[in-house]
């Protein structure tokens, strides 16, 4: 049986039983072909001092910025009549070249269909934002780069965002069909934050894999039905580089 795409709302919850395909799911470190580590060495220290490197270069702490960030999604939930707390919320490291200020990193965010509905294109999302010059983020993100090119033989062309997955929370189980391919780099997580993976085969058999800190990943978002869970008690944030179709 192929595989298929289960469900495309990432924010608001399918009738999937999660708490079983977890318990059911078997262990993996990798999926090779649809999620795999680089040959990338993190620095998660200076990592870590990076990242809040970024967040001082903006003008805020790492809390008054996550604040801000969720609770934006928080309003958003409500104009979409969803009573529930938000699944995940993210924050563009990259922009459109017209916008300044807070609005760099804070305009045109979460799934592709609210993006368009503003009026954006995750595709035109091409000036880094300047905050993150000279730090490490930028030294790993040109490593990324550099890969990019020498294995697919073209320049990477695509959104840099940051995504918390709230604690507690999940997305639907989904496959992206929008996407080529998508870079993972842990930056905040725990084991008992974690990948399912549907078998594209088998549809009724799961995988569950979890991204430890200082490693660097490549997902194939679009030939396999996958989703985070986190039942940790914080946020898990990952940094993403997503190439869209």
């Amino acid at each position: 049986m192929e595989n298929k795409i289960v469900e495309h709302t990432h924010h608001k919850q399918d009738h999937h039983d999660i708490d079983s395909i977890c318990l059911s799911a078997q262990q993996v470190d990798t999926m090779p072909g649809y999620c795999w580590p680089l040959d990338i060495s993190v620095d998660t220290e200076l990592l870590l001092e990076g990242w809040f490197d970024l967040f001082r270069n903006l003008g805020h702490s790492y809390k008054s910025i996550v604040e801000m960030l969720r609770g934006d999604f928080v309003e958003k939930y409500k104009q979409l009549g969803n009573p529930t707390e938000p699944i995940a919320w993210d924050m563009n490291l990259t922009h459109y070249p017209e916008l300044t200020g807070d609005d760099r990193w804070r305009k045109f965010r979460g799934t592709v269909e609210w993006i368009k509905d503003e009026g954006g294109d995750p595709k035109r999302a091409s000036e880094i934002l300047s905050e993150i010059k000279n730090t490490y983020l930028e030294q790993l993100i040109k490593t990324l780069f550099e890969h990019h090119a020498k294995t697919f033989n073209r320049e990477f062309k695509g959104q840099l965002n940051v995504t918390w997955v709230g604690p507690g929370q999940r997305y639907n189980l989904h496959n992206d069909s929008n996407l080529y391919l998508r870079y993972h780099i842990p930056i905040i997580t725990n084991p008992n934050a974690f990948w399912i993976f549907q078998d594209p085969v088998n549809v009724n058999k799961y995988y569950k894999m979890h991204m430890p800190l200082g490693s660097v990943w490549m997902l194939n978002p679009v030939d396999i039905v996958h989703t985070v869970v986190n039942q940790w008690d914080t946020a898990r944030a990952h940094l993403l580089l997503s190439e869209f179709k």
